[in-house]
C-alpha cells in the first residue's frame, strides 16, 4: 500500500482508571481513512468522544514504535505515545493553552494495510503531577 487511501471502520474505546477502577468510558464506531506515506500509517477520523462539543477531526500517525494523536476541534491537542517514554504536548482550549505530559507504559501496534489493532495505556501529567491514567483501544477493519 503506497500513498493510497482505504476506507475503514474504526472502533474507539477509551477509559479512565481511578483507584484501579474504570470510569468515564468513551466508545464509538466511525468511518476512517487509512493512508500509508513514507513507511508510516495515517488514520484520519471524526472523534465523537465528547458529547458536549462538535466532533473533532483526529489523525493517528503510526510509526514502528511510536504513535502521535493529533486532534483538531474546539479543543486541540497533540499526544505522543512511545512505550517507556514521557512526551510533553500542548492542549488548546477556548480558555487557553495547557502543557501536558504523557507517559506510556504499554503500547501495542498491530496495524497494516488490512487494518488491525492499537492498544495503549498511559498517564496524563499536568505540572509534573499525574492527573489520571487511561487505556485506549482502537480496532480498524475494511469498510465499503
Amino acid at each position: 500500500m503506497k500513498n493510497t487511501k482505504k476506507n475503514m471502520l474504526l472502533t474507539f474505546k477509551s477509559s479512565m482508571l481511578i483507584d484501579g477502577e474504570s470510569d468515564n468510558k468513551i466508545e464509538f464506531v466511525t468511518p476512517a481513512e487509512l493512508t500509508m506515506k513514507n513507511n508510516k500509517y495515517y488514520i484520519t477520523f471524526e472523534d465523537l468522544g465528547d458529547e458536549d462539543e462538535a466532533p473533532a477531526k483526529s489523525t493517528l500517525k503510526i510509526d514502528e514504535d511510536k504513535v502521535t494523536l493529533l486532534r483538531y476541534g474546539l479543543t486541540s491537542s497533540q499526544m505522543i505515545f512511545e512505550q517507556g517514554k514521557k512526551h510533553t504536548g500542548n492542549y488548546q482550549t477556548p480558555y487557553g493553552n495547557v502543557s501536558l505530559g504523557v507517559f506510556s507504559d504499554m503500547l501495542n501496534i498491530e496495524i497494516n494495510e488490512q487494518g488491525g489493532n492499537l492498544d495503549v495505556s498511559y498517564g496524563i501529567y499536568f505540572e509534573d503531577m499525574i492527573s489520571h491514567y487511561n487505556k485506549l483501544s482502537i480496532n480498524l477493519h475494511p469498510f465499503g
